[in-house]
């Protein structure tokens, strides 16, 4: 009897169950030996179990964005009268649908914060993070005096200045949560007022 999986890989979302199939449903006394890796974390981001039709995972839903993460099994023994087949390393792909905040939409659309303008687009825009900046809403701003802020702040942000997304014909969004990125983002935005 030769077991292996019967697919060299597969992909499924946060929060649900997906079973890596073998070849063939093992029958009493045949069980595999597995080995974990990839960028996930046992645990935190996936939780799996053995059984005779393949390997169960989980992949946690914790409620955070993170990028698409592997979970790389290996078939590394059997017992029973088997053997390993050729297919002994399936990598699954814990994916997450792409985060999208859009960047708060200023001066008129932002709840109580009709005073903002240039000196403080950007602080109104942290501020209100569930609504979009558009730029016809902006009636004491000049477009390019807008664009000009968000371009000194994705300079300013350096790599992670990519994360703010321009929305052509509207505006701006902050789009996924680049690492690292928290209360920094928000000094780096005061500084690019400045």
């Amino acid at each position: 009897m030769v077991v292996e999986f019967a697919a060299a890989s597969s992909s499924f979302g946060e929060g649900n169950v997906n079973t890596v199939a073998y070849n063939m449903t093992l029958p009493a006394g045949v069980t595999p030996t597995v080995s974990l890796g990839g960028t996930a974390t046992l645990d935190t981001d996936y939780t799996y179990s053995i059984t005779q039709t393949g390997i169960q995972v989980t992949a946690v839903a914790d409620g955070l964005y993170d990028p698409n993460e592997t979970v790389i099994i290996t078939l590394t023994s059997v017992s029973g009268n088997a053997v390993l087949g050729t297919v002994k390393t399936h990598t699954v792909t814990l994916t997450e649908p792409p985060l999208v905040v859009e960047l708060a939409a200023l001066i008129q659309r932002v709840r109580g914060a009709t005073n903002c303008d240039g000196e403080r687009l950007v602080g109104c825009a942290l501020d209100h993070p569930d609504e979009r900046l558009e730029k016809g809403n902006m009636p004491r701003l000049e477009t390019r005096t807008i664009d000009t802020h968000v371009k000194r702040l994705r300079e300013k942000l350096g790599s992670v200045g990519v994360y703010i997304e321009t929305v052509r014909g509207v505006g701006y969004r902050f789009v996924g949560k680049p690492p690292g990125v928290g209360a920094g983002a928000r000094d780096a935005a005061a500084s690019a007022n400045d």
